[in-house]
């Protein structure tokens, strides 16, 4: 099937609708972890905020030492809790990961604790990918500034979608060998060579993808003019966007 008959039938796929719910469930939990972890912190600072121990040791050397005990346990929990989200969170996507590219594969849920390494494994690489779309954005951005301001918008915009949907593209080519393998630096290997092989289908993906993620924004426009909050529109966004992410997924699977 062609990438383009493919993109029509995807959104008749009722694991695109799923495997978007998961992502919504995922970002959900971070999201009620971090601002449940954010109002801690901002009422524990508060409370010793304009604390002068050098004074209050002066004045009451049992208050300050009370005071010093809760600043280090203050400190210690703030670490755990730190420490303990960033676990849970690489655990979590990363055994979401194994079993959404398991069931398009139609594997069983096999091996599922090897996506967490391989997930820490490919940091560095994508990272250096990252860095160099990075630059690659910041050379057109400033190519478009010589042109007029609606039209330079415009166009930093579609090649900053564009370039999204290409990182998008390259982690699920790194998961699609990863998910047949199981083999992490082969998998790795695999996905960079395909990515630069291919180069004609992975253009027009990035292609649909950037258009999926433009026409979101474009149907995001509207809400403007209802005095939405932020976080209103943070919640109409991400489903939306996490969808476009999830088809772009489900067309790597074709390529």
């Amino acid at each position: 099937m062609s990438i383009k008959k493919g993109v029509l039938a995807v959104f008749a796929d009722k694991r695109l609708y799923l495997y978007t719910l998961f992502d919504i469930l995922l970002v959900a939990m971070l999201y009620v972890s971090m601002t449940s972890f954010g109002a801690y912190i901002q009422s524990h600072s508060s409370a010793l905020q304009g604390v002068d121990l050098s004074n209050l040791m002066q004045q009451d050397p049992a208050k300050a030492s009370a005071t010093l005990d809760e600043i280090k346990s203050f400190l210690i929990i703030f670490i755990v809790v730190i420490v303990g989200l960033f676990i849970t969170s690489i655990v979590t996507f990363s055994l979401l990961q194994g079993i959404i590219e398991n069931d398009i594969t139609n594997q069983k849920l096999n091996k599922l604790a090897r996506w967490i390494p391989f997930n820490l494994l490919i940091i560095i690489p994508l990272t250096i990918a990252g860095l160099v779309l990075a630059l690659i954005n910041i050379l057109f951005q400033s190519l478009f500034n010589l042109l007029p301001d609606i039209a330079a918008s415009i166009l930093k915009n579609i090649v900053l979608l564009y370039l999204l949907a290409t990182f998008i593209i390259l982690v699920h080519l790194l998961y699609r060998h990863f998910v047949i393998s199981h083999k992490m630096w082969a998998s790795i290997g695999e996905g960079f060579h395909y990515f630069f092989s291919n180069k004609k289908k992975v253009a027009f993906l990035s292609m649909i993808g950037a258009i999926g993620f433009l026409l979101v924004g474009l149907l995001l426009i509207p809400l403007q003019y209802f005095s939405l909050g932020i976080t209103t529109i943070y919640f109409i966004a991400t489903p939306l966007y996490l969808l476009v992410c999830e088809m772009i997924r489900l067309q790597v699977h074709t390529l």
